[in-house]
């Protein structure tokens, strides 16, 4: 059960997503705000509180509170986007997912640089002695992942990806150890870093869209 000043924390999210509060707007007053929710000041301190942790809005140094103005990073990381997300289910997860990783593997290709392609490199490694033990790593796979969608050089993405992975994990991490082959899963991500690497397009494309269907075809708990 919400407490008041959660309760009120939830009204002035709506209010500020529904436009009734606009980025760069002052907030009423606490007594203002007091009369509105018919509640007491600590009440509205600790809902501001809370909305200023979710960077949604901000002290104006003695002039009031403010609308956060967010900039894009702050939009795809906020604790709203997540819980929109959150309540998505895997299917549609997966094609967000497949949406973003197919695009980032054709801007990776354009894009990735020496740091890039070292990165996936060096996960690649710890993935393959994980195999050579018949181990599987379910971080390590969603590390590549998020190495190449990194590799777009585009924020957006990363912090989207970021959000979905933790998602899918939710999802898919307990039954990874009973549907994944480790060497299927290092020769997969090697082919595909390989592809990348040399810079081929419609090889690189054609391995994402193949790991993605793979993914996709596993049943109760798909696998990155």
């Amino acid at each position: 059960m919400l407490s008041t000043s959660e309760v009120v924390a939830e009204r002035l999210i709506e209010m500020i997503h529904s436009g009734v509060f606009k980025p760069g707007d002052l907030l009423p007053s606490e007594d203002e705000l007091c009369e509105t929710f018919g509640v007491g000041r600590s009440s509205i301190r600790e809902a501001k509180r809370i909305l200023i942790t979710k960077k949604l809005i901000k002290s104006g140094s003695g002039k009031g509170t403010y609308v956060h103005e967010m900039t894009v990073d702050d939009a795809v990381s906020s604790a709203v986007v997540h819980r929109l997300l959150a309540q998505d289910t895997k299917d549609a997860l997966q094609e967000a997912r497949q949406t973003i990783e197919v695009r980032s593997v054709e801007l990776a290709v354009a894009r990735a640089d020496d740091q890039d392609l070292a990165e996936m490199s060096r996960i690649l490694e710890a993935m393959r002695k994980e195999a050579e033990q018949g181990r599987l790593a379910y971080k390590i796979g969603m590390d590549f992942h998020l190495a190449l969608v990194n590799a777009t050089h585009n924020p957006v993405f990363g912090k989207l990806y970021e959000i979905i992975a933790e998602l899918l994990r939710v999802h898919q991490e307990e039954g990874y150890s009973h549907k994944a082959q480790p060497e299927i899963e290092y020769e997969e991500h090697l082919a595909l870093f390989e592809a990348i690497k040399n810079r081929d397009l419609l090889l690189a494309v054609e391995l994402m869209r193949a790991h993605l269907d793979y993914v996709g075809n596993l049943e109760d708990h798909p696998l990155p």
